[in-house]
């Protein structure tokens, strides 16, 4: 049995590609850290919260017919969210963001 919507979240659904650094980073620092990647996206951030209190949201947007894309719509469903009106495109890639954080703050940020 499929399950029914309680909201439509439409928007940016992607893989968040965060690193972080330990210490302050100045321009051109060369500094060990970790790298992560997390689902993201405004739609997604905001549909993981309603599930988080409750709701079953669905997700209108686009991915990529990738391994990315396959790896973030099964990231998806395992937060209890709808994928079936997700658009998987064959000619875009799954899209990402990537931030480099350290202890001073977001050193850069761009997809």
């Amino acid at each position: 049995m499929s399950k029914t919507a309680d909201i439509l979240c439409i928007g940016s659904v992607l893989w968040d590609m965060i690193a972080r650094a330990p210490v302050a980073l100045r321009l051109g620092s060369d500094s060990p850290g970790r790298i992560e990647r997390i689902p993201g996206g405004v739609a997604l951030n905001i549909a993981m919260t309603l599930a988080r209190n409750g709701l079953t949201p669905a997700l209108l947007t686009a991915v990529g017919r990738d391994q990315a894309g396959d790896e973030l719509i099964a990231a998806c469903e395992t937060r209890g969210l709808i994928t079936a009106l997700v658009y998987r495109s064959d000619d875009l890639p799954t899209d990402q963001y990537m931030a480099i954080e350290a202890a001073n703050g977001l050193r850069w940020m761009g997809t």
